[in-house]
């Protein structure tokens, strides 16, 4: 008991000195705290409290130990830098890419993260005249959640694997959550219920205007907490968490929805399957209590600053053998949903999914594209070669290219790119169609591109 008593570091003391101490000094008080960071891990936390002024307690930096395996696992920030491509082509097209990104930086060139090679067509289709419109394609790994989010059921769906693609009409804007609201973690799925959850809870509670604010997955709130879009309260006792540990692992497959307080109680009296997490705050801080101590007062773009500095890497190319699924066309009356799913460098499942799409009368004038990257275990190996043919096919064909997003999924060996489809259904007539079969037979990019915009 005695040695519990003085060996058990008090979580809301502060680590004097921390901001000043070699790297030697910053191992010992992390292995006199328990903790696993160390050497570049913790050079970095120390120059982000430096420059920030502040002095950490024992739990913020509790807190950055059990958050660093989640954002170097699930971070998407990564630089890609160092490739070294065999094929030519594949060269050309990521010289291409590099031309894109180092066109839209304002300061200094910095190397391209993930996230933006995802989104470098946008850039060069906006130049050549054809700006994408806001996008009525939304993906994510619940269509649960994407009738949330929203606000409707989806008209069309296709299932690709662990990527749900729903097509949907556009959703108003959001309204911007105010300080005081209370913060609910709702449960996504619930066994006697399925995925149905989450639009039950939108629909039930509709009155009381709940603001969905983020979606957390199986990895729990750490791995999200550097994305929060607003200044977030937790107290642990109130939430019924420990540590901080204990705040990492919570709100599995939640949805995160603001709500008034006494809005917040008679959801929760109701027995609606929601947690009470917190409150949002006035500022873009993550604090945390317990009780009446606080524990955690740091700025949000300090978690930020966090995660870019962990989840610089470099991303290798993927020596997996390229494989792709079957094109999947869902029609409507009036619009046309199709998607893909490939692994690898290779056009040949974007241009059957293109050819699929016209063939079910998709009309491209009008077409909206989402892309979706889902990395495994191992991260951002072989992330590349999915991007390199979907930006060539984007940009050759003038494709709008609006809406990008990474995910993981631990069940994958190989990062996979999913590319969905939406389109106004307006067939095209018999010549473009003999046309298009041709430019494809041909691999000729110009003549595709004629053929596919051959209605007015």
């Amino acid at each position: 008991m005695q040695q519990n008593f003085f060996g058990v570091p008090i979580p809301s003391l502060l680590v004097s000195g921390f901001t000043q101490f070699n790297e030697e000094q910053l191992n010992a008080t992390a292995a006199r705290l328990g903790l696993a960071i160390e050497g570049q891990a913790l050079i970095t936390a120390k120059k982000l409290f430096s420059d920030t002024h502040h002095i950490p307690t024992v739990a913020e930096l509790q807190l950055l130990d059990v958050l660093a395996p989640h954002l170097v696992r699930y971070g998407t920030d990564a630089a890609v830098t160092a490739l070294d491509f065999k094929d030519s082509e594949e060269a050309h097209v990521w010289q291409d890419m590099l031309r894109v990104h180092n066109a839209k930086q304002t300061g200094a060139t910095v190397p391209p993260t993930l996230a933006a090679l995802l989104t470098l067509s946008s850039y060069a289709l906006k130049k050549a005249g054809r700006h994408a419109d806001t996008s009525k394609l939304f993906c994510d790994t619940s269509p649960a959640l994407a009738a949330a989010f929203l606000g409707r059921s989806p008209h069309l769906s296709l299932d690709l694997g662990a990527v749900k693609v729903a097509l949907a009409p556009e959703a108003p804007p959001r309204k911007r959550p105010q300080p005081g609201l209370f913060v609910l973690a709702v449960r996504t799925a619930l066994p006697h219920l399925g995925t149905d959850v989450i639009a039950r809870f939108f629909q039930r509670y509709e009155a009381y205007t709940p603001l969905p604010l983020m979606a957390v997955g199986k990895e729990g709130l750490g791995a999200h907490l550097p994305h929060l879009p607003v200044g977030l309260e937790i107290d642990l006792a109130t939430a019924g968490l420990f540590d901080m540990a204990a705040l990492s692992g919570c709100c599995q497959d939640t949805v995160l929805v603001a709500m008034i307080p006494r809005h917040a109680t008679a959801v929760l009296a109701d027995g609606a399957p929601a947690t009470l997490i917190g409150h949002i705050l006035h500022t873009p801080m993550l604090c945390v209590k317990s009780g009446p101590v606080s524990l955690v007062h740091l700025p949000l773009s300090l978690l930020c600053a966090w995660q870019h500095a962990l989840c610089r890497a470099t991303c290798h190319g993927q020596d997996a053998a390229p494989t792709a699924d079957a094109v999947q066309i869902t029609a409507a009356h009036d619009l046309v949903l199709g998607g893909v799913s490939y692994t690898g460098n290779q056009l040949s499942p974007l241009l059957s999914l293109l050819r699929e799409m016209c063939r079910t009368g998709a009309d491209m004038h009008g077409a909206t594209l989402t892309a979706t990257l889902r990395l495994p275990e191992n991260g951002l190996s072989g992330a590349i070669a999915p991007l390199i043919a979907y930006h060539r096919f984007t940009a050759e064909l003038a494709l709008p290219t609006p809406n990008t997003q990474i995910l993981c999924d631990l069940t994958l060996s190989a990062p996979t790119l999913t590319v969905g489809i939406a389109a106004p259904r307006h067939p095209l007539a018999k010549e473009p169609l003999i046309a298009l079969d041709k430019a494809l037979a041909d691999g000729d990019f110009a003549a595709l591109r004629h053929a596919i915009y051959a209605n007015p």
